[in-house]
């Protein structure tokens, strides 16, 4: 994260993509509906990097209940509960490695295996050692807890690793 980025957290962000408007916290995970889950893949690790800090202006907008925040700790884990759905979109973790008590009793671990700054793009994700086909998993799975291993590229891989 850096501590300052230009137009981060300011009243007009100017035109385009304005991340702190939570209406359009999706918005980056829509290229996977778009056949693309590399280019979501880049600007998910550029909204984690470029959008976020350790600054007064570390978020991008007013963190209504947390949702800029929820929003960085999924997508760091790299998934992202789509709405209306019973689907978590594969996103770029950006941590190594995490452990989430479901509540359930259950624990999801998720590992990004060569996690790096220059390593954002997903070549292979395996749940429970099984490659996952799709650029999603479904909440059914992630609840059961498991391991989720994210393997990480500095290229995009072919149809987004999936």
């Amino acid at each position: 994260m850096k501590d300052a980025t230009p137009k981060r957290a300011a009243i007009d962000p100017g035109s385009g993509y304005w991340h702190g408007n939570q209406h359009d916290l999706h918005a980056v995970y829509l290229f996977i509906d778009a056949g693309r889950p590399d280019l979501a893949q880049k600007w998910i690790r550029w909204v984690l990097t470029d959008r976020y800090g350790t600054g007064a202006d570390g978020l991008d907008g007013n963190d209504d209940g947390g949702t800029l925040s929820a929003w960085y700790v999924l997508s760091a884990v790299g998934i992202y509960p789509m709405a209306g759905t019973d689907k978590y979109y594969i996103g770029a973790p950006i941590v190594d490695s995490a452990e989430l008590d479901l509540g359930n009793g259950n624990i999801l671990k998720v590992r990004a295996v060569n996690q790096s700054k220059d390593n954002i793009y997903v070549s292979e994700v395996t749940f429970n050692g099984e490659k996952l086909t799709e650029p999603y998993i479904t909440h059914a799975l992630l609840d059961a807890g498991g391991e989720l291993v994210f393997t990480m590229s500095p290229t995009p891989a072919e149809n987004g690793g999936f």
